[in-house]
């Protein structure tokens, strides 16, 4: 949802660090204006100088409480006028300040359950705190369906460990080096009693350093004379990563299959195939968010009823 604001008005700790630099300088032209008056016996009339003098001041008084906003809150953008929103949207160049509107609705009803406007400038952090919330009855087992956008590991496991089946593609990098045709996460094989990965070749890629943000590392000894190294990297060892919740994304991402048979199956065979669909999901909650141009499309399991618009949406 966009806000007031003007693009205009995103500043960085650069934009801020130029416009106080001007200030400055200005400020400094009034005080040897005022200096070289007193000097000469110049009257003042009204203050102008003065005056001027304030709101400069003002102005630089506000740029730095501005920086020392972003320090505190360890960003990197503010947007003057509107602190809440943040700079989203998609594709390249600049972003608007906007906010994310949340929505939860019942999937069998329409009934909106739970709705939030957040500063979070995309959706992977969102799955469970919505799911959650939107928890209006408190039932032991609740089904939650949302795009691709939510995937989220921790969210994923989160929901398991509070009862909420999750139903959320899964996004997985892709390997695009080389000529896009090099062996990706998926061919390599795990094992979890030992916690380590087979190569298409049949090397051991074993595990490195602590966890970190994407998960656990796993590399192999060397790849200089394996006969698959152009299918593999260009690096002189390979690296796979491994969530940490990978267990949870696995499990979530044969729900997201299921569906996708039901819903396939329903198709062929029945001609009230998407009412059928309504009564698999009767229990779940969609999980989505309002974008700024209204568009159609459905979820990858879906029958195309699900519209993406401002405030609405639903099967």
């Amino acid at each position: 949802m966009r806000a007031a604001a003007s693009s205009l008005r995103v500043l960085d700790k650069a934009r801020i660090g130029e416009e106080q630099e001007k200030l400055d300088k200005q400020i400094s032209g009034y005080l040897n204006r005022l200096d070289g008056e007193d000097s000469k016996d110049i009257i003042d009339a009204g203050g102008v100088v003065g005056n001027a003098l304030h709101i400069l001041k003002e102005r630089r008084a506000k740029l730095q409480r501005l920086s020392e906003q972003l320090d505190q809150d360890d960003r990197r953008l503010v947007v003057q006028g509107e602190p809440e929103a943040r700079p989203m949207g998609f594709g390249r160049g600049g972003k608007p300040p906007s906010y994310n509107v949340q929505i939860a609705v019942h999937a069998n009803t329409g009934i909106v359950l739970h709705h939030a406007v957040i500063d979070e400038v995309n959706d992977q952090r969102m799955l469970h705190p919505m799911a959650k919330a939107a928890n209006l009855l408190e039932l032991k087992e609740l089904t939650v369906v949302a795009d691709t956008g939510y995937s989220n590991g921790n969210a994923a496991a989160a929901c398991e460990d509070d009862g909420i089946i999750a139903c959320v593609p899964v996004k997985r990098s892709v390997n695009n080096r080389g000529d896009g045709n090099q062996f990706d996460r998926s061919s390599f094989i795990y094992d979890a009693g030992r916690d380590e990965f087979t190569c298409p070749a049949g090397r051991i890629l074993r595990r490195k350093g602590p966890v970190n943000r994407s998960g656990y590392t796993y590399v192999s000894r060397d790849c200089t004379d394996c006969e698959l190294k152009s299918k593999c990297t260009q690096s002189e060892r390979r690296w796979v990563s491994r969530h940490q919740h990978e267990d949870a994304l696995e499990r979530m991402a044969e729900r997201v299959n299921l569906m996708r048979c039901i819903n396939l199956q329903a198709r062929r065979c029945e001609p009230d195939a998407p009412a059928r669909l309504r009564l698999t999901l009767r229990d779940a909650c969609v999980l989505t968010q309002p974008v700024k141009r209204r568009r159609r499309t459905s979820l990858p399991w879906g029958d195309g009823r699900i519209h993406f618009g401002a405030i609405w949406i639903g099967i």
